[in-house]
C-alpha cells in the first residue's frame, strides 16, 4: 500500500512537472508566434523605461523569475549601474551579487558569449541567469534574472527566446538612442533654420531701411541733414532694439567736436555731452580699434576687462549694458565715432548687424561731407562778398586818407615852422604845440587807414599780439570816448609772437571791439544801465568798458589767448551758440550784417586758433580768442 501511494505521489509530481514544462512550452511558442509583434511595439516605444518594462513583461512570460534586473552601462565611464529591478526590496541583494560577478570576471566572460549563462550567486541560494544587452556595435547592459525554482525546468525552447527578447530589446534601446539624436538635430536643425531665416530677413529689412535712408539724404538739403541724421539715428536705434545711439565727430586735432548727434529713449537717462573736449589719445584701446577700421562691440558692459575698462572713457554710462562703436571713414582717415547701446538687457548683436551699421556710417559720412562742402561753399560766398565790400571800402578810404592827408601835411608843416621861430613864451605856443601833437595824431590815424585798407594779400608774419591790439585801439579810440567807453588794458608783457596776418588779425579785434561798443550802446537805450548793482559797478556800467586782456595759456605755453570783455547788455543764452553763424544778427535792420563775428571766426580758424564765447549775462560778455606761437 505504502508503494502504490510513492508510486502515486511521484506520478502527480511528474504530471505537475510536464504540465509545467507544457505550460513553459506553450507561452514559448506564444512568444515565439508574436515576437515580431514585440520587435515592432518596443521599437515603436520612445521611452527606455517603457522598453525594459515590455521587455520584463516578456521575459516573465518565458521564465517565472523571482527578481528581474536591467544593469545599464554608463557611457560616461562604461560602468555597469542598477538601472531598475523588481521587486525593489530586492535591489541590495541583487547589487552584492553583480558586484561580486563584476570582480570576479564572469560578467566580462558572458558579455563575451552572447547567450544565456546560468551561474551560481556567491550565496548559494538560487542561480542566476545573466545575459548581455549586445548589439553590433556595443554592449548597451546586462539582463540578471533569478529564478523561482530549479533552472532545470527550464525549456531550452524559453532559453533561446529570451535571447530573442533581449536582443530585440538591446536594438530597440539603441535605435531609441539614434532616433532620440536624430530629433535633437533635426531640432537643432530646425532651430538653425528658424535663425537664419529671421536673420535673412532682418538681413533684407535692414538693407531696405539702410537704401531708404540713403535714398532720403541725398533728397535732403544742406540745411535738413543735422535734423535727418537724429531722425536716422532714432530709426536704426529702433530696429537694432537699442536706446540710445550717436555719432562723434573727431576735430583735427583729434579732439571729439562740438558737432554731437543723438537720440535717447525716454527711458534712458544717457548724455554724451560730458566728453567734450575728450581727446581720441585718451582712449589708446579703442583709438588703436578705430584706427584700424574694427568695430567694436562689448556684449555685457559689467563684465569687460580691466584693460578696456581703464582705457574706455567713451564707455561708463550709467545703465549701459551692451554697446557697439562703428568708425566712420572717409578717405584713410577716421573722421568719426557712430555708436549705439543697449540699457535695459544685454544684445549680441550680429555681426551682420555690425556691418550693416558700417555702410549705415558710410551713409552718415557723405551726408555730412555735403553738409560740410555746403557751409564751405557759403563761407567762401561770404568771404568773396566781404572782399567786395572791403575792397570798395579800402578804394573809398584810401581815397580819403589821401585828400585828407595833402591839407593836413599842410598845417602840420606850417605849424612846425611856426614853433621852430616862436619862443615857448610867446603868445600861442601852447596852442600850437597842442596842434602840432594832434596832426601827429592824425597823420598816424590816416598811414595805418592807408595800411588796413591795402587790397594786396596780407603777409604772413611773426605778429607782435599787444601791438596788434594797440593799432585797433588807435582806429576804434576816438569812437570809444565820443561813446564815454572806459578801455582797461591788461598786456602781458614779452609775450611770444603769433603767426599771421597782422591786418586780418587787427580785423578781428577791430571787430570785437565795435562789437563791444554795441551791446554797451544798447544797454544803455533799453535802460539797463539802471539795473541795481554794486555801488562800485555803477558808474563804470553806465559810463561803459571794454576791458582786453593778453597773456600765455594756462594749459598751453605755446598758446595766446586775448580776452575782449564789456559791461553791455550780454548774449541771450538760446542765441550764444549761432552768434559766429553767417548773417545772423540780433541788431535791427540796417544796423548789422550778420557777418562780423563770422568772418572773425574764419581768420581765426584760418590761423590755426580758435575763438568763442566764454561768459555771457546781464553784466556783459566775454570773448576768448587762443593762437599758436610763431
Amino acid at each position: 500500500m505504502e508503494n502504490n501511494d510513492s508510486e502515486n505521489q511521484a506520478l502527480n509530481q511528474r504530471i505537475q512537472y510536464l504540465e509545467e514544462v507544457n505550460r513553459l512550452t506553450s507561452d514559448a511558442l506564444e512568444t515565439a508566434a508574436s515576437i515580431g509583434d514585440f520587435q515592432k511595439s518596443i521599437i515603436s516605444l520612445e521611452n527606455q523605461d517603457d522598453i525594459l518594462e515590455e521587455t520584463r513583461s516578456r521575459a516573465l512570460r518565458l521564465i517565472p523569475f523571482k527578481i528581474s534586473a536591467f544593469f545599464l552601462v554608463d557611457e560616461s565611464n562604461s560602468e555597469f549601474y542598477l538601472h531598475d529591478n523588481e521587486p525593489e526590496e530586492y535591489n541590495q541583494y541583487i547589487q552584492d551579487e553583480v558586484d561580486a560577478l563584476i570582480d570576479n570576471g564572469t560578467f566580462a566572460w558572458v558579455i563575451r558569449e552572447k547567450r544565456p549563462v546560468i551561474v551560481t550567486p556567491k550565496s548559494f541560494d538560487r542561480r542566476l541567469i545573466l545575459h548581455a544587452l549586445t548589439t553590433t556595435s556595443r554592449t548597451r547592459g546586462m539582463f540578471v534574472g533569478v529564478f523561482k525554482g530549479d533552472e532545470k525546468d527550464i525549456p531550452h525552447t524559453s532559453l533561446s527566446l529570451l535571447s530573442i527578447v533581449l536582443l530585440n530589446s538591446a536594438n530597440a534601446l539603441e535605435s531609441l538612442e539614434l532616433y532620440s539624436m536624430i530629433k535633437e538635430v533635426n531640432v537643432n536643425l530646425e532651430k538653425k533654420v528658424a535663425e537664419r531665416t529671421r536673420e535673412l530677413i532682418h538681413r533684407v529689412d535692414f538693407e531696405n531701411l539702410v537704401s531708404t535712408l540713403s535714398t532720403t539724404f541725398i533728397n535732403l538739403s544742406p540745411e535738413e541733414i543735422d535734423n535727418g541724421i537724429n531722425n536716422a539715428l532714432k530709426t536704426i536705434a529702433k530696429f537694432i532694439n537699442a536706446h540710445h545711439g550717436f555719432i562723434l565727430i573727431l576735430n583735427e586735432d583729434n579732439t571729439f567736436s562740438d558737432e554731437i548727434y543723438e537720440w535717447c529713449h525716454e527711458s534712458s537717462l544717457l548724455s554724451i555731452n560730458e566728453i567734450n573736449g575728450l581727446k581720441y589719445d585718451d582712449l589708446p584701446l579703442i583709438a588703436e580699434c578705430i584706427s584700424r577700421s574694427k568695430n567694436i562691440f562689448i556684449p555685457a558692459l559689467a563684465k569687460i576687462s580691466e584693460d578696456i575698462g581703464r582705457h574706455s572713457k567713451l564707455l561708463p554710462w550709467n545703465g549701459i549694458q551692451s554697446a557697439i562703436r562703428v568708425p566712420m571713414i572717409s578717405g584713410n582717415s577716421v573722421i568719426g565715432i557712430l555708436g549705439f547701446d543697449s540699457i535695459t538687457e544685454e544684445k549680441s548683436w550680429s555681426e551682420n548687424t555690425a556691418t550693416q551699421l558700417k555702410i549705415v556710417s558710410d551713409v552718415f559720412v557723405n551726408a555730412l561731407k555735403r553738409k560740410w562742402a555746403e557751409m564751405e561753399r557759403k563761407e567762401l560766398e561770404i568771404q568773396l562778398q566781404h572782399t567786395h565790400k572791403m575792397k570798395g571800402l579800402g578804394t573809398l578810404a584810401a581815397g580819403v586818407a589821401h585828400e585828407l592827408n595833402q591839407p593836413l601835411m599842410v598845417i602840420r608843416t606850417y605849424v612846425q615852422m611856426l614853433l621852430k621861430g616862436a619862443d615857448e613864451t610867446s603868445t600861442n605856443f601852447e596852442e600850437m604845440k597842442m596842434i602840432e601833437k594832434n596832426t601827429g595824431r592824425m597823420k598816424r590815424i590816416i598811414d595805418h587807414l592807408k595800411d588796413f585798407s591795402r587790397q594786396t594779400p596780407s603777409e604772413v608774419q611773426p605778429v607782435d599780439v599787444n601791438e596788434m591790439i594797440d593799432d585797433a585801439f588807435l582806429m576804434m579810440m576816438e569812437q570809444l570816448n565820443r561813446e564815454d567807453i572806459r578801455v582797461e588794458r591788461n598786456l602781458a608783457d614779452k609775450l611770444p609772437k603769433v603767426k599771421g596776418s597782422i591786418n586780418q588779425l587787427e580785423q578781428v579785434f577791430v571787430n570785437l571791439i565795435t562789437n563791444a561798443m554795441d551791446t554797451i550802446r544798447d544797454k544803455r537805450e533799453n535802460g539797463d544801465a539802471t539795473v541795481e548793482t554794486a555801488p562800485e559797478q555803477k558808474s563804470l556800467q553806465s559810463n561803459g568798458k571794454v576791458k582786453i586782456t593778453t597773456r600765455l595759456a594756462d594749459d598751453a605755453k605755446d598758446v595766446v589767448e586775448i580776452l575782449v570783455s564789456d559791461n553791455g547788455c550780454g548774449i541771450p543764452g538760446d542765441i550764444a551758440a549761432r552768434v559766429f553763424d553767417p548773417f545772423y544778427t540780433t541788431k535791427d535792420v540796417g544796423k548789422g550784417t550778420g557777418l562780423g563775428l563770422s568772418i572773425s571766426y574764419g581768420i581765426i580758424k584760418d590761423h590755426k586758433g580758435t575763438i568763442e564765447v566764454t561768459q555771457t549775462g546781464p553784466e556783459g560778455s566775454t570773448f576768448l580768442t587762443r593762437l599758436p606761437v610763431s
